[in-house]
């Protein structure tokens, strides 16, 4: 059964966990931001968040590690710091957004689901390890 994304009325509010490991998270639609609508992002709980031992906390940060800098073109937000956490509308990259401070309050500049990821190469979520809690709220 496909699970579909419900937009959120204003002021209600959508928890779930984000796994380092996952490429999308949710791994199923849950929230749809709609374009022009304000958001408030929040990271409620963090239980580790570890790129191959490289401790991310916060999230809101990310590292940079000089030895990583020859490799900057490899991350998904080549914008953002290795690990940071990301936001997304839909996957398409057109429409990430860096989760650089909790809260962020953004204005979706899409409609669609929304979905979040840790800021490393496509090819490396194997080595990863942690996971957070986030609360989406409509504020608009």
């Amino acid at each position: 059964m496909t699970q579909t994304a419900q937009p959120l009325d204003i002021g209600q509010s959508k928890e779930y966990s984000a796994n380092a490991k996952e490429k999308w998270n949710p791994k199923s639609a849950q929230v749809l931001l709609e374009e022009g609508k304000a958001y408030r992002v929040e990271i409620l709980d963090v239980v580790q968040w570890d790129d191959n031992g490289i401790h991310a906390i916060p999230p809101t940060e990310g590292f940079n590690k000089w030895y990583l800098s020859p490799f900057w073109f490899l991350r998904r937000y080549q914008a953002a710091p290795w690990f940071m956490l990301i936001g997304a509308i839909g996957q398409n990259s057109k429409h990430f957004f860096p989760i650089n401070q909790s809260p962020l309050n953004y204005t979706a500049t899409a409609t669609g689901d929304f979905f979040c990821f840790a800021n490393d190469a496509p090819f490396a979520y194997g080595n990863n390890k942690g996971s957070l809690t986030l609360r989406i709220t409509r504020l608009s």
